[in-house]
């Protein structure tokens, strides 16, 4: 079980990991196949629909054993709304969702919140707000979220120099747990790069590396993690483009 569902999230990370559509394009599809490091296999289609400003992407990964996980991204710039929500039904009917909602409430100034409802029904919420500072080539972003279990505070940048896109962003927990992310985007190549780790609170850390290459159409992506025991596991796939 554990094993599919890591290739579930491999699949998730694809798919996302895609190039993003430019503005003033209508809409695109990847379809493909994401095999794990053990040959269980997981199908991606991912829609992307662009009007103006607005933008919106969904990806619907189905599991061998039929799992399956959507997830789906709203901008609409008008309004001042951006969210992202993932909807995951297991085999047995069951399902879990996170929902995640940023509203603008004035001049770089958003309300931020996060509410996941589990396979047995209960609903977890954090709120809180975020900070945005615009800068030359990019913006920083700071916000923190309180929720049942205490405040979670985080921090993202994000810069963009000749076509390459750069992200570093982290994350605290009221446990004492942290996320770290560093990803690049060149938008020139087509190639892109993903680092995220995962550290709890006794400082085991979990590790997951994404890479993807780019030719014309045809997208190829390789994914490794790497567990607190350090036995990684790799899962590759390949996706095709259609506009």
């Amino acid at each position: 079980m554990r094993r599919l569902a890591a290739l579930m999230m491999c699949a998730a990370a694809a798919a996302l990991i895609v190039a993003p559509l430019d503005a003033d394009a209508r809409g695109r599809r990847a379809q493909g196949t994401i095999t794990g490091a053990r040959g269980h296999q997981a199908s991606v289609t991912r829609d992307i629909r662009a009007h103006g400003r607005d933008r919106s992407a969904h990806t619907t990964i189905t599991g061998e054993n039929g799992r399956t996980r959507d997830v789906l991204r709203t901008r609409d710039v008008e309004s001042g709304v951006r969210s992202r929500s993932s909807d995951v039904t297991f085999s047995d009917g069951a399902t879990r969702s996170v929902d995640r909602t940023a509203t603008r409430t004035g001049d770089g100034q958003w309300a931020v919140e996060r509410e996941v409802t589990g396979r047995n029904g209960e609903t977890r919420t954090q709120t809180g707000s975020a900070t945005v500072t615009h800068t030359e080539n990019g913006r920083t972003v700071s916000g923190a979220l309180a929720g049942p279990n205490g405040e979670t505070t985080f921090d993202r940048s994000v810069t963009h120099e000749d076509g390459v896109r750069t992200v570093a962003g982290s994350a605290s927990g009221p446990m004492g747990g942290t996320h770290t992310l560093a990803r690049t985007v060149d938008h020139n190549t087509g190639e892109a790069s993903t680092s995220r780790t995962f550290t709890n609170a006794a400082g085991e850390t979990r590790s997951v590396e994404s890479e993807r290459s780019r030719d014309g159409a045809n997208v190829h992506i390789d994914r490794t993690v790497t567990p607190a025991n350090g036995d990684p596991r790799t899962s590759s796939g390949d996706l095709v483009i259609q506009r």
